[in-house]
């Protein structure tokens, strides 16, 4: 478990203390964060009203405390810098959208929350921080963040009744768009890649250059939306034609 690295940078660790995509460890952290998903969900479904308000709240102070922790670590260690460590990746906005759509129950953050807190998965099936033993404090804030970001929009939907609406879609759009104009600002200012738009994060072996990337990344993003959209789209039309029949 390597406790004495607990606190360690990537650089300081050993390659051995770290693991591989697909290994026995990456398997069991994948398998286990999205049994936790599922017992969140379940849980937030079964509580009262008063609780879940009371487990909403909560969810939302322990998103921004991870972002304080990561932040904080960082400074701590002194590497902390602008051309990596600034909330312009996307799980790090989503903890302020969620915690913000928690904390004022706003529809277009929540909408915003499904359309790219789902994007989630891919922290999971990708991870950039294999480098890390489990037990280390970075893996354990990145697990929890990704875990709550994942759960937030299906505890809406199972708990809640959230419906979320294609209709909202190019809003989410929009903002993400701006979101990525002041990503790739930043990146041309320090050096560095938010939101992995200007090349394909190190850990993931594969060679794409540009203008292909970009390409791809938005053909991920709309074939993504499409998957996540189009069974709502199903439901609402065989209800719209049962209504029609009665």
């Amino acid at each position: 478990m390597y406790p004495e690295y607990f606190f360690s940078y990537e650089t300081d660790i050993p390659a051995q203390a770290g693991y591989s995509f697909f290994d026995a460890t990456h398997l069991v952290w994948m398998f286990a964060s999205f049994l936790m998903v599922v017992i969140l969900v379940l849980i937030y479904k079964k509580s009262g009203d008063g609780k879940k308000k009371t487990i909403m709240s909560v969810v939302a102070i322990i998103l921004l405390l991870c972002e304080v922790a990561r932040n904080g670590w960082l400074i701590c260690i002194d590497k902390y810098s602008l051309s990596e460590s600034l909330p312009l990746q996307l799980s790090r906005i989503m903890v302020y959208v969620e915690a913000a759509a928690i904390f004022t129950g706003k529809r277009p953050l929540k909408e915003f929350a499904y359309a790219c807190g789902l994007f989630s998965i891919a922290a999971f099936i990708a991870p950039d921080i294999m480098r890390y033993p489990i037990f280390h404090i970075h893996t354990i804030r990145y697990s929890v963040a990704h875990i709550l970001i994942m759960s937030v929009p299906f505890m809406w939907i199972i708990g809640d009744g959230f419906r979320p609406d294609v209709r909202q879609l190019p809003k989410c759009a929009l903002l993400l768009l701006v979101i990525a104009g002041a990503a790739t600002a930043a990146n041309f200012a320090f050096g560095g890649n938010y939101l992995h738009i200007h090349y394909i994060p190190v850990h993931v072996n594969i060679e794409l250059n540009q203008p292909w990337y970009a390409m791809a990344l938005c053909g991920v993003i709309i074939g993504f939306w499409f998957l996540t959209y189009i069974p709502w789209i199903i439901l609402e039309h065989i209800e719209t034609k049962k209504n029609k029949e009665q």
